[in-house]
């Protein structure tokens, strides 16, 4: 064999040795590793694009929007109870310009009623009865007389100074702006302590029904009742009277009078048979609903 073929042989057979060389295991186990972890970050990665993709669709709420929503809602609320658990509405009351009924019940130590009450240009109903549970006598303010689609306000123990506790002691003049209130076709001002019969009350053409019970006194009966034209039911219970003044015959439209608990005239049959006579047109209620009178 030449020098030459055994150079040829000699390369074959380091090529040869090269190509059956087994891989370590080390080497092995990096490659794999190197995969695996490859695998996971490309994972990873797809994990995430969805919740990018939720992200660039979600509303980006501007400072101050979540007011604003609830502005709305409470804009657009038809009716609404305030006690004394959720007394703080009272702060923000004018934010509910969308009202036709509110009641404000047992807040005893409120001293007054907000200005912005004023703004509840679409109220209907006022409510502050107290029945004989609470005592309120809060301050009107001068803007209840914007009130104007008023048809009903219930001020029954809601005006009372009476009774000792937290609520203010002095008796409050009532608005003179309630003069305004021309859609008010029920009134009703019982138990409040009162001896007369607010004046403002002759300027309510559409007003029906008119309760004044509970008062204890009724110094009198004014002769501007007679003067309503729409007036058709009166209840005077438990006011301390005697009697009633002929000029409500001349009351057009006034057809029921209540006068329970007026013990000079429902102990007395004589008082109640010539009232009948007198007042022909008007069915009377004689029924006491409570045994306060003497002799029951």
């Amino acid at each position: 064999m030449t020098k030459g073929a055994i150079a040829v042989f000699l390369a074959g057979l380091l090529v040869g040795g090269c190509k059956h060389q087994p891989s370590s295991p080390t080497s092995s186990a990096t490659t794999q590793a190197s995969s695996q972890a490859s695998g996971h970050a490309n994972a990873a990665t797809e994990s995430t694009k969805p919740e990018r993709s939720e992200r660039s669709n979600l509303d980006i709420q501007p400072a101050g929007s979540q007011s604003s929503k609830t502005t709305a809602a409470a804009a657009s609320e038809k009716a609404l109870e305030i006690s004394e658990e959720n007394a703080s509405l009272l702060d923000h009351i004018g934010d509910h310009g969308g009202l036709e009924v509110l009641s404000i019940t047992c807040i005893e130590n409120l001293q007054s009623l907000p200005d912005s009450i004023g703004r509840l240009t679409k109220l209907k109903e006022l409510k502050m009865n107290n029945g004989n549970g609470c005592s309120m006598n809060p301050m009107l303010p001068e803007s209840i007389g914007n009130l104007r689609s008023l048809e009903r306000l219930d001020l029954y123990g809601g005006q009372d100074p009476r009774n000792s506790g937290p609520q203010p002691g002095e008796r409050h003049k009532f608005p003179r702006s309630m003069s305004q209130l021309k859609s008010l076709t029920y009134l009703d001002l019982g138990r409040n302590g009162l001896d007369e019969i607010p004046s403002f009350v002759k300027d309510l053409p559409q007003l029906r029904e008119l309760r004044f019970e509970y008062n204890g006194e009724l110094k009198e009966i004014p002769e501007f009742l007679s003067e309503l034209p729409e007036l058709k039911r009166l209840r005077l219970n438990s006011d301390g009277l005697e009697d009633l003044p002929d000029f409500l015959n001349k009351a057009p439209k006034l057809s029921q009078i209540s006068l329970g608990e007026n013990c000079e005239i429902t102990q007395s049959p004589t008082k109640m048979k010539a009232l009948q006579a007198r007042f022909p047109k008007i069915h009377f209620d004689f029924e006491d609903e409570y045994d306060d009178c003497p002799g029951k």
